[in-house]
């Protein structure tokens, strides 16, 4: 229980380190807490077992970490360093993978947003208005970001003010730097 606390600590603060936009991402942080429990059930049937008696085990789990080190060709005495292995890669697996997948859906907005500012740029220099040039651009495809600007574009057509526009955008986006 001690080890998935101390690589859970870790994991955020590792995270905390590195130099990124200004708004944090929780979500993942989410499918990190949803791994927990199953870090907790591995870590009690591949290394407890190992460490402590007479402790319930699955046979199947308790036995993989020695058919692991058998297959691997290890010495005797590091399965409970494979069993506690197999647990933290277990932890972090579904954090990884949401990760990936927020930061490609927050990716895809940015290149849109890049795009559409670049075409909006032009179209600026041709003299037209930013909210014609806008309804203009909203036909356009612009990826992941298409969605949102057509929103954007209807709801300049119906009068909102700009800074309700940019309020519903920010909060429809969740991402610090659109």
């Amino acid at each position: 229980m001690l080890l998935p606390g101390i690589s859970l600590a870790f994991l955020y603060f590792a995270d905390t380190l590195q130099i990124s936009y200004p708004i944090s991402q929780w979500k993942t942080y989410i499918a990190l807490l949803a791994s927990v429990p199953l870090c907790v059930f591995l870590s009690s049937q591949m290394v407890l077992p190992y460490y402590v008696r007479g402790l319930p085990a699955i046979p199947f789990l308790a036995e993989f970490p020695a058919k692991l080190r058998e297959f691997l060709d290890l010495s005797k005495g590091c399965e409970p360093a494979l069993g506690l292995a197999i647990s933290l890669i277990a932890l972090s697996m579904p954090m990884c993978f949401s990760d990936r997948y927020f930061a490609g859906a927050e990716k895809g907005v940015l290149e849109g947003i890049t795009n559409f500012l670049r075409d909006l740029v032009e179209n600026r220099k041709a003299s037209l208005s930013p909210e014609r040039s806008i309804q203009m651009l909203s036909h356009r495809d612009y990826g992941k970001f298409s969605k949102h600007l057509r929103l954007i574009s209807v709801e300049i057509c119906w009068g909102i003010p700009w800074r309700r526009v940019f309020e519903d955008f920010k909060r429809g986006v969740e991402t610090g730097s659109a």
